[in-house]
């Protein structure tokens, strides 16, 4: 049985990766004739098997749905190659604790350069409140935590955090605004933080509020709200006008450009297989 299942998985694999190939633009033949076959066998196989989160990330990079005919495999794979070197997920398998996640955050901002920590959401750590300890004493600390690892390791700390159920407004089908008040645990959200941003989701309207409703250090900014338009081709976000029930603002100017090729150096730029891989 195991046989019989190890080569219906190798089976499913090797048609995928012969629709992928014989489904690529035509332009890029001649192009892919100089890449060795076990490469390029290699880079679909890598691109079959991506979780989606990493998929998410490579359409928004390259600018282009991921599928043969939104975005060609060179680019994919070029993807690939920069996001393994650009970001890492921190997913522990046992302990979930936010000691742990920040004790391996360091690990990374040593051995890799991380600049950047997106915690996301707040409510995947498993929360160990101690009996002397409140709840909202413990995220008033657990907040502390934070502060002090972004400012020893010199990194930018982005949490994520849900609010709590919201009611809906009286005689309106529309739920409320949430505010950073609204998230459940403690009003420490917005007392600690440095930049505190609400984004909400409007389908009715079909835009994207992004609110900044919290800046700590006035000549950095202030509070304000600023409006997108969410793209489901390659999963950016368009700024645009206020759309509202008597205003219909004209259609974004999407953005499908490849961040890649303006970062890279014309010397990275290839199909994204380099030699001895």
């Amino acid at each position: 049985m195991r046989y019989r299942g190890c080569l219906r998985r190798y089976k499913i694999e090797f048609i995928l990766i012969f629709v992928a190939i014989v489904k690529m633009q035509n332009d890029l033949f001649g192009k892919l004739m100089d890449v060795p076959l076990f490469q390029l066998i290699s880079s679909v196989l890598m691109i079959v098997r991506l979780p989606y989160h990493y998929r998410k990330l490579i359409r928004r990079v390259v600018g282009k749905r991921f599928e043969h005919k939104g975005m060609p495999l060179p680019e994919a794979g070029q993807a690939i190659r920069y996001l393994a070197q650009s970001v890492f997920s921190i997913m522990p398998k046992e302990d979930f604790s936010v000691e742990s996640v920040l004790r391996i955050a360091a690990q990374l901002v040593s051995r890799k350069g991380v600049k950047v920590l997106v915690v996301d959401p707040f409510n995947r750590f498993e929360h160990q409140i101690p009996d002397w300890e409140t709840e909202t004493q413990y995220i008033s600390r657990i907040f502390d935590e934070f502060s002090n690892f972004a400012v020893k390791h010199k990194v930018l700390l982005i949490l994520v955090a849900h609010p709590t159920k919201l009611r809906r407004e009286p005689g309106s089908k529309r739920w409320p605004v949430p505010t950073l008040y609204d998230i459940n645990g403690s009003a420490a959200f917005f007392n600690k933080t440095d930049y505190g941003m609400v984004v909400d989701r409007n389908d009715e309207l079909g835009q994207v509020l992004v609110r900044v409703a919290k800046v700590r250090f006035d000549h950095l900014g202030g509070p304000g709200d600023a409006f997108f338009a969410f793209s489901t081709y390659n999963g950016r976000y368009t700024p645009t006008e206020e759309r509202t029930l008597d205003h219909n603002p004209p259609e974004p100017k999407w953005e499908h450009t490849n961040f890649l090729t303006e970062k890279l150096k014309p010397e990275q730029q290839g199909l994204g297989f380099n030699e001895g891989e």
